[in-house]
């Protein structure tokens, strides 16, 4: 099976990975089962040594290594470097544990971008195991149509003269190009541009580990200036209060996961607080 566009591709989709053996051929597979879109696929590894680079060079991905990070942190030097590396006209970008929701996905962007848009949002379905994981789903169906929800699709001359991702931060970086998006095209919105994102088992403790490495590099999405919203904490907190409180009808359908997600959230914030403290006291260990 190849992904290999005949000629000049339309969508490039950029893909970072590290370890993603497990995930990979999902995705892939989806994407080569889309609908009469000339695409190709860029997988942009960070020293994986579970075979993930074997299984997207035998879907005919085009393979970059890229050096992995001392800990979790959103890969935007990944998605930078797969987007320059890209030929779409569109950028498309996807996490490895994503699947297409139908063969339709990527005709549809196409076509919406043909019409005249730039950037669009793909939205999320989380496919859960676990309580936890099932609050987290609850909770990012509360963020559909809201500002909560990230534009993953951009024209490339524009993603290129936005500089990308910012790499100096590395979390909310997704919001920080949506937010930058926003102000020079309309972002696109389209029921049928869904993905699926397998998030498994997530347990409470892993979910909180996540946040607290968040945390870590939080600081300078939070106090980013030059255009930013007035305070990201605060219009981030306020999003999501705004988010749930219109998302009733998620009450109605998962009573027990809906109410987890303010506790879950409570947690999440004291990770976070616990990781922007502990990059201070390393930081200042290390002026010394």
């Amino acid at each position: 099976m190849s992904l290999i566009a005949d000629g000049s591709p339309e969508i490039s989709i950029i893909i970072p990975t590290r370890d993603e053996a497990e995930n990979l051929p999902c995705l892939l597979r989806s994407i080569a089962n889309q609908r009469e879109v000339k695409v190709e696929v860029v997988v942009v590894d960070q020293a994986s040594d579970d075979g993930t680079r074997a299984i997207a060079t035998e879907f005919g991905c085009k393979v970059l290594m890229v050096p992995p990070s001392g800990y979790y942190s959103p890969p935007s030097t990944s998605r930078n470097a797969g987007a320059e590396a890209a030929q779409g006209s569109i950028l498309l970008h996807l996490d490895a544990d994503m699947e297409l929701a139908h063969p339709e996905v990527l005709w549809v962007l196409r076509e919406a971008f043909r019409q005249g848009y730039r950037a669009a949002i793909l939205r999320e379905i989380d496919v859960a195991l676990g309580f936890w994981a099932h609050v987290k789903a609850v909770e990012r169906r509360c963020y559909w149509g809201t500002a909560m929800e990230s534009a993953r699709a951009c024209d490339s001359l524009l993603f290129q003269a936005l500089g990308g991702y910012d790499t100096t931060i590395s979390s909310g970086e997704d919001f920080d190009i949506s937010f930058r998006l926003s102000r020079c095209t309309e972002i696109h919105r389209d029921d049928r541009l869904l993905v699926l994102h397998h998030s498994r088992h997530a347990s409470l403790v892993k979910l909180l580990d996540k946040k607290f490495n968040y945390g870590r590099t939080a600081n300078t999405y939070l106090t980013k200036p030059a255009g930013s919203p007035d305070n990201r904490a605060i219009a981030i907190s306020l999003s999501c209060l705004k988010a749930y409180v219109k998302a009733r009808i998620e009450f109605r359908s998962n009573p027990l996961q809906y109410l987890a997600i303010f506790p879950l959230r409570l947690l999440e914030l004291l990770a976070v607080l616990c990781g922007i403290a502990y990059s201070h006291i390393t930081e200042g260990r290390g002026h010394r």
